[in-house]
């Protein structure tokens, strides 16, 4: 029997106006692509172990999710004890909603790509950006991972079962864990310290540069369309190899081509899942263990400045390894910020491991996060759906 899961009050015993009904989907089909010897695709046992970055929407009644990366090779879940390194998949696999049925059609996109923004439009779901290899399946370890500044439709036709890719308008520059929203019929996508916007309507315009919002560039920020404005929350920054995770939160307004600061959050939820729904922006997942992230850029920085196989450079490395092992997963909490009331509250929690670095999906009104990382290293191959009440 599929898992369900309703969450309601926050850990204070606060009434959250609402209710949040989760249960478990099919979960995706293995990879098939036996592209490498190290990979054990042939074997009996060999099942999907999940993918970051998943290429992810819906078009009609079905489900795509696709490309992503892992770490396949048996025993080894991080990327200092492979031999591929991170994997970037080009298998794509398609989810009958209705019939909650994995199709059994082999499909496959144009390029190995995860990391990438999705959104979900009627007549197709556009996949913006994202990093992997243009040649097919390939490991980190084998040959530089490129950044693409491709941007495409993908269309599924389910007489035919099969899939259409047409492109679509580059944005300027080559991007990997954007973050964008549709509102009515235009694509805001959230990259760095830019803001830029696609008029599904006139593509021949191509991408338009907005005004940046008046906080850090970031890259793993939510982004969501709620009340008719476009929110960007939290994400991260590297500077000189340090990451600072942040709390912060923006709304820009397409009628004014301004933003408004939001109140902080009250705590960050870097790659975690926004959904717009009703007034609130719905944060699912992320990480927000600051002191951990802290640790780790410290630690990083500081091997980084030694000589490789040096007895403190092991240690480190070790200490690395050690701290990655033993995470625990990420946030379960489940935020929302009501732009009415202009405040954040937890309205309750995700029944599972939360998975991050994966795209909101939302088909009839109800919520769907399809695979993810649910700790470092480690996927998740489940799919989840919610029927979200947060009225009130």
């Amino acid at each position: 029997m599929p898992r369900r899961s309703e969450t309601g009050p926050d850990d204070s015993g606060r009434a959250c106006g609402g209710s949040l009904t989760w249960r478990e989907l099919p979960a995706i089909p293995a990879n098939a692509s036996a592209w490498n010897d190290a990979i054990p695709v042939g074997e009996a046992w060999w099942r999907q172990i999940g993918l970051a970055g998943p290429i992810a929407g819906v078009h009609g009644d079905y489900l795509l999710v696709g490309g992503g990366a892992n770490l396949p090779e048996p025993g080894r879940t991080t990327i200092a004890a492979t031999s591929l390194g991170k994997v970037y998949w080009n298998e794509l696999f398609v989810l009958d909603l209705t019939r909650e049925v994995w199709l059994d059609t082999p499909l496959t996109m144009p390029a190995a790509v995860g990391y990438a923004a999705t959104v979900s439009l009627p007549e197709g779901v556009l996949v913006i950006g994202g990093e992997g290899f243009a040649d097919g399946p390939n490991g980190s370890k084998l040959a530089g991972v490129a950044t693409f500044a491709d941007v495409f439709l993908m269309r599924f036709d389910p007489a035919r079962q099969e899939v259409a890719y047409e492109a679509c308008p580059p944005l300027p520059a080559a991007s990997s864990s954007g973050a964008a929203a549709l509102l009515g019929r235009t694509v805001y996508y959230q990259t760095g310290k830019d803001f830029l916007a696609l008029d599904v309507d006139n593509l021949a315009a191509g991408w338009q540069a907005l005004p940046a919002w008046p906080g850090a560039p970031r890259d793993t920020a939510v982004a969501a369309a709620v009340g008719g404005k476009v929110l960007i929350a939290t994400g991260r920054t590297q500077v000189d190899g340090v990451w600072r995770i942040h709390r912060d939160a923006f709304a820009f307004d397409p009628a004014t081509g301004t933003w408004e600061t939001l109140p902080d959050m009250p705590f960050p939820a870097m790659a975690g899942a926004g959904f717009g729904v009703g007034n609130r922006l719905v944060i699912v997942g992320g990480d927000k263990d600051v002191a951990r992230w802290d640790l780790v850029t410290g630690f990083a920085s500081r091997r980084a400045g030694l000589e490789a196989g040096t007895p403190e450079w092991e240690k480190l490395g070790a200490a690395l390894q050690m701290i990655a092992d033993h995470h625990v997963g990420f946030n379960t909490e489940i935020l929302a910020y009501d732009i009415e009331d202009g405040a954040w509250s937890v309205i309750g929690r995700f029944p599972g491991p939360a998975p991050v670095t994966t795209q909101p999906v939302v088909w009839q009104g109800q919520l769907i996060l399809p695979s993810g990382e649910v700790r470092p290293g480690v996927r998740s191959p489940k799919v989840w759906i919610g029927d979200v009440d947060v009225s009130g």
